[in-house]
């Protein structure tokens, strides 16, 4: 498929703000997973799911995620299912929670995702209420079947480590598209992705949305003076940092976990890395680091990095565990 098909596709969301997304944009910043394997038909596709359901991509509605040679999945955020039942003017409030089942051999409905270590979790509900029906719409769904996998059998980090939480949002969601079919149908989470991977394991760059509209009006408007003045201080010492040979010493590397990846654009038409990331003692910062082929960034990474105290410019780092 040839990208001048659909060069690009202009629409208002359904939060008011006009969307523009292109071929290169999409496969530039939102692929979640492995871009080089995404497909021309995916993204087309990505850009069309987009524009017919008005969604925004860029606050995170929606996501194209691609591993590996397995087709992509186009899923939502569950907050697109909660505002879409609200906005629907029918929608009267639902409950949800966890299915347990006790020493006794008894099931119990508990509202809520609270699990003690000695209870075993078998599964999620939900029900949603409608002021035009009389009796509420109720989902079971098994813990067992949602599960999800790597490939060595344990449980991604997700569902090893809030598997009640994973459980509950999957309950919700199938209840939420089942009471509210018009606007709902054809929508999938994450949680009930088919495909056994997770989002936020796997190697992804995600442009928030304030970066994203903050890129394309920063050379047009003057009021944007702080991303400005940010993006001025990082360029600086990267070209300074490019002159210097001073070798890097063990000792000043510092240990740091990334927690976001994103991307924003400076004045001179670079792009960099801006990383979320917490130090060994829970410090949030926010880092920067030039994107070229020596800086490249996951989330959920450890490294150990060193940085340039002026402005927490990325100068060296090396990968110590991914999550």
């Amino acid at each position: 498929m040839e990208k001048s098909i659909v060069p690009e596709v202009v629409y208002i969301s359904e939060d008011g703000r006009e969307i523009k997304l292109t071929f290169d944009l999409v496969k530039r910043y939102l692929v979640s997973g492995d871009a080089t394997k995404v497909s021309d038909e995916e993204v087309v596709l990505f850009m069309k799911l987009c524009e017919a359901q008005k969604l925004n991509p860029f606050r995170k509605d929606v996501y194209l995620i691609k591993f590996g040679d397995e087709p992509a999945s186009l899923v939502v955020s569950k907050d697109v299912f909660i505002r879409r039942a609200q906005r629907s003017g029918f929608c009267n409030g639902w409950r949800a929670g966890i299915v347990i089942k006790n020493n006794d051999g008894s099931i119990e409905f508990r509202e809520g995702t609270l699990l003690l270590d000695n209870e075993q979790l078998i599964g999620g509900w939900a029900e949603v209420f409608r002021k035009d029906w009389q009796v509420p719409l109720k989902i079971t769904v098994s813990l067992s079947e949602y599960l999800r996998r790597r490939k060595d059998g344990q449980p991604m980090r997700s569902w090893q480590q809030m598997p009640a939480t994973m459980i509950r949002k999957v309950a919700l969601e199938q209840a939420l598209r089942e009471a509210f079919m018009e606007e709902l149908q054809g929508l999938y989470g994450i949680e009930e992705m088919s495909d056994p991977q997770e989002v936020e394991n796997k190697p992804a760059i995600v442009v928030q949305p304030e970066e994203v509209q903050e890129d394309q009006k920063v050379q047009e408007k003057v009021k944007h003076q702080e991303e400005v003045q940010t993006l001025q201080k990082v360029v600086r010492p990267v070209e300074e940092s490019k002159q210097s040979t001073t070798e890097v010493q063990p000792d000043e590397y510092q240990l740091f976990f990334i927690r976001e990846v994103n991307i924003i654009r400076a004045k001179n038409e670079k792009d960099y890395f801006k990383l979320t990331a917490y130090t060994e003692d829970a410090e949030k910062k926010i880092l920067y680091a030039e994107a070229n082929e020596k800086m490249q960034f996951e989330k959920n990474i450890t490294i150990k990095a060193k940085i340039q105290k002026e402005n927490n410019l990325i100068l060296d780092y090396k990968v110590e565990n991914t999550a």
